[in-house]
């Protein structure tokens, strides 16, 4: 396959993903033209294309790390950081979108409904990767957890579904057991 089928393709992809016109055109504007990837934007309508809301992509990395984002945040930047450690060389764009498939795959498996589409998936990135995100690990279960880059964290970070005190035992397994399911799955996203 050609670099521009193959651009194509991963561009028609990323919109059924959810992936905004903007988006797209800062991954690919350099080997394509704008009106080109405005067209196919334009011209690709697909069923199964995931449904964002309207509006301005978030910028605050709190909207990224609130209570209904925290656990797909974490798992899309574990996934991402695992698969650009295997594939050093691989262009950003097909980075971010063998980590989205992975990150799909692991949610549709879980029947978990996606609330992280591609757009705000590549913020996401965006915000690890200006420094404003990154990911601790969980003294208790030993996932690691994307949070504010900023604030100083020792080695005793407890993440938010560990730190509850009334936790029973067996939902301190089930946080082992996503721990785990996080490693495997990051494991085998290639």
């Amino acid at each position: 396959m050609n670099h521009e089928a193959k651009h194509l393709a991963n561009i028609i992809e990323m919109i059924d993903f959810g992936a905004r016109r903007t988006i797209l055109e800062s991954l690919y504007g350099n080997s394509m033209p704008v009106s080109r990837i405005k067209k196919i934007c334009e011209t690709h309508l697909s069923p199964n294309r995931f449904q964002f809301s309207k509006g301005k992509i978030p910028k605050d990395p709190a909207h990224y790390l609130s209570t209904g984002l925290l656990s797909q945040s974490s798992l899309f930047l574990n996934l991402f950081n695992k698969v650009a450690e295997i594939d050093k060389r691989g262009e950003l764009p097909d980075l971010l979108l063998k980590s989205y498939r992975a990150f799909n795959e692991f949610l549709v498996f879980s029947k978990t409904e996606p609330k992280l589409c591609f757009s705000l998936a590549f913020k996401l990135y965006d915000l690890q990767s200006n420094g404003e995100i990154n990911l601790i690990k969980c003294k208790s279960c030993q996932a690691k957890f994307a949070f504010f880059a900023q604030t100083n964290l020792t080695s005793d970070f407890t993440c938010p579904q560990c730190r509850p005190k009334s936790l029973k035992s067996s939902q301190g397994l089930n946080c082992n057991r996503q721990a785990k399911s996080q490693e495997n799955l990051a494991a085998g996203a290639i």
